[in-house]
């Protein structure tokens, strides 16, 4: 029997910020996967590249080079929106300062913090209906 293939492949994806030296490697040729059923933890110390690698697996960013595959889709051209179709959203650690996904719904922005909350077992296919009542609540609440 055949290996199942992996939900999510990163393969030599590198990121480069200009600097005042030339140039900074947040990301240098990193490459893994990860199957369907694994759990998977990205730890290290400050400045490493922690937030960049998830930045660009969200869409914010785009690496210098390498490739993201996700599904067995390849990922050109990173687009939040199309990513969060896909399973793949970015929850800043940092709300104060980007806690807001200004190009997506209100709804969305809403319910985002507690997204387990709207997410039907066991698939995880969002139940609209309940995130539109809770979202119409916050803001009835603003007012």
């Amino acid at each position: 029997m055949s290996e199942p293939s992996p939900v999510l492949t990163i393969h030599n994806l590198s990121t480069i910020f200009a600097s005042e030296g030339g140039g900074l490697h947040a990301l240098d040729r990193l490459s893994f996967e990860v199957g369907a059923e694994e759990f998977v933890c990205v730890l290290g110390p400050s400045g490493c590249g922690k937030s960049t690698l998830l930045r660009a697996l969200a869409g914010l960013i785009r690496p210098t080079e390498g490739e993201i595959i996700i599904d067995g889709k390849k990922i050109d051209k990173p687009n939040p929106k199309i990513l969060k179709k896909m399973g793949v959203a970015w929850l800043t650690e940092n709300r104060r300062d980007e806690g807001l996904f200004v190009e997506l719904s209100i709804t969305f922005n809403v319910t985002i913090t507690d997204i387990e909350k709207f997410s039907r077992k066991p698939f995880g296919a969002m139940n609209k209906a309940k995130e539109v009542e809770v979202t119409k609540n916050s803001v009835k609440n603003l007012q």
